[in-house]
């Protein structure tokens, strides 16, 4: 069987109905997720243990107060970011000339 860099399965050896966990729902796993059902994947279940996905990117509250964590600001570099953003209706708000997620 042909394997890629890391000796597992290539994506054209492995059946679209074929289950497949993803442990970690943060950009990473998302992303992957994401990737594998652009290929057809069927049967792909993302597993996070805390509440919400995001990993550490997320908005805490302390004394009235909101503070974002991780990846929360989006340069115009950033194509295939701001593609996923239009694709599933993610809004950004325009501060000190970027825009923040």
């Amino acid at each position: 069987m042909p394997g890629s860099q890391t000796g597992g399965p290539s994506l054209a050896s492995i059946t679209r109905e074929r289950s497949i966990g993803i442990i970690g729902g943060g950009a990473s796993g998302l992303a992957t997720a994401h990737a594998l059902r652009d290929h057809g994947f069927t049967n792909v279940t993302v597993l996070e243990r805390e509440p919400q996905p995001g990993g550490k990117c997320l908005t805490f509250w302390h004394r009235d107060r909101s503070y974002e964590l991780g990846a929360a600001i989006i340069t115009p570099a950033c194509r295939e970011t701001w593609e996923l953003a239009r694709q599933y209706g993610v809004t950004t708000k325009l501060s000190l000339g970027v825009s923040v997620v």
